[in-house]
Formats: C-alpha cells, structure tokens, sequence
C-alpha cells in the first residue's frame, strides 16, 4: 500500500510542476506581447510626427506638375 501511495503522490506533483512552469512562461510571453505593442505604438507615434514636418515640406501639385512636364520632356526626345 506504501508504494502505492508513493506513485499516486507523483501523479499529483506533476501536474502541479507543469502548471507553475505554464505560469511561468504564459507570464513571459503576456510581458513580450505587451512589449512589441508598445514598441509598435511608438514607432506609429513617431511616424506621424516625421509625416507632420514632411507634408509642409512636400507640395503635391507641384511634384505631379513636374512629373507631367517631364513625361512631355521625354516623349519630345523619343520621337
């Protein structure tokens, strides 16, 4: 009945040693994600203020005029 006893105790640990470890690694995992979230928000963060000193720094009417002009340019020389 002793060694019984003994087998069904280890049964019952080992479960227990999974658990903590899942805990373990499922807490790792939750700080990682929460990590790459926050890094992803700092660089959308800085994205929006490097394309807030580019648009005054950016005309589009006047890069497609010049883009047309130099589509004349070069249809000019191919013929």
């Amino acid at each position: 009945m002793a060694e019984s006893a003994g087998i069904y105790e280890n049964k019952i640990s080992l479960p227990g040693v999974y658990t903590v470890e899942a805990a373990a690694v499922f807490s790792i995992c939750m700080i990682l994600l929460g990590s790459a979230i926050l890094c992803g928000y700092e660089v959308y963060r800085e994205s929006l203020k490097a394309a807030e000193c580019r648009e005054m720094e950016f005309d589009t009417v006047k890069a497609f005029r010049l883009s047309e002009a130099g589509e004349d340019i070069i249809g000019r020389i191919r013929r």
